[in-house]
């Protein structure tokens, strides 16, 4: 008998993870864990359905992007990384979920990025897969567009899963806007702060 494919399935939040798994496994004989659940598709594979609570990673605080930003100095605006990169923390106590499912991912044959339907949902599975070093392009990364969520839906879609990389663009603008707005919220909060004293106090500005 050919060994079972092994797949992970990552839901953006805890009811739509229990919603999957409740869809697409055979009842029986699954194994739980805190933000995953494991058992039989019909079709014998070995699916994991795993996930995360909306965001499992965010930018830090400028100062940890680059120590010399810990003043505030109109020399150093806008906050832009030398590098281009920014660098990314786990949210608070959030690090057994994240280091669970990149443990999972790293094991899986195939991996299908079920977060919502969305720009949003597209940039929580990159941010996870980036942080995992993996490349959601991969032939193996799939996309689970779900727009309803009965039961038959959910089949419908795991059945209609497309290659991750149809929505490379769609992620591209979701880390641009993060970012962005990241640069617009504490460059504009330092730019307002520093030309209206005193110094004692700042202003907190977005976009």
């Amino acid at each position: 008998m050919p060994t079972p494919i092994r797949l992970l399935l990552l839901a953006e939040k805890p009811a739509q993870g229990r919603a999957l798994a409740e869809a697409l496994l055979l009842p029986g004989d699954h194994t739980e864990e805190e933000n995953a659940i494991t058992g039989r598709t019909a079709d014998g594979e070995l699916l994991t359905c795993a996930w995360a609570s909306g965001h499992l990673l965010r930018i830090c605080l400028p100062e940890a992007q680059n120590p010399g930003w810990a003043e505030f100095r109109w020399d150093d605006l806008p906050l832009v990384p030398a590098s281009g990169r920014f660098h990314y923390a786990c949210v608070e106590g959030k690090a057994g979920w994240l280091r669970r499912i990149g443990e999972l991912s790293r094991r899986a044959d195939r991996i299908v990025n079920a977060c919502d339907a969305g720009r949003e949902g597209e940039l929580i599975f990159a941010e996870i897969m980036a942080w995992a070093g993996i490349d959601p392009d991969s032939p193996n990364v799939h996309r689970l567009w779900i727009t309803d969520t009965t039961t038959a839906g959910l089949r419908r879609a795991w059945a209609e899963a497309s290659s991750s990389a149809k929505f490379k663009r769609l992620r591209a603008a979701a880390w641009a806007r993060a970012e962005a707005d990241w640069i617009w919220g504490f460059s504009g909060t330092r730019m307002v702060t520093l030309g209206f004293p005193p110094r004692d106090s700042f202003s907190q500005d977005g976009r």
